[in-house]
């Protein structure tokens, strides 16, 4: 007999914690690099703002989702450029 696979949801904050956790656990295997950490933190930040704003780019998410002073340094630093 086959089963439907039910689709599960989670509150975001479940799903944030979750991704936060991930996020924390690969950076700390990784060397202390900025660049490294500002794209990881980018992909958790871009992930949650995805799910509720999905035709959103890159820019919407990082103005969106991080402090006015540091918005537009976020994405010069995930590139190298400091």
């Amino acid at each position: 007999m086959t089963t439907s696979t039910a689709q599960t949801l989670w509150p975001d904050e479940t799903v944030k914690a979750a991704l936060n956790r991930a996020a924390d656990d690969v950076l700390a295997h990784a060397s202390s690099d900025e660049q490294l950490t500002a794209a990881v933190n980018l992909v958790v930040n871009a992930t949650m703002h995805y799910l509720t704003e999905p035709e959103a780019d890159l820019l919407a998410v990082v103005r969106a989702m991080y402090d006015p002073d540091v918005a537009d340094d976020v994405l010069d630093t995930v590139a190298g450029r400091f």
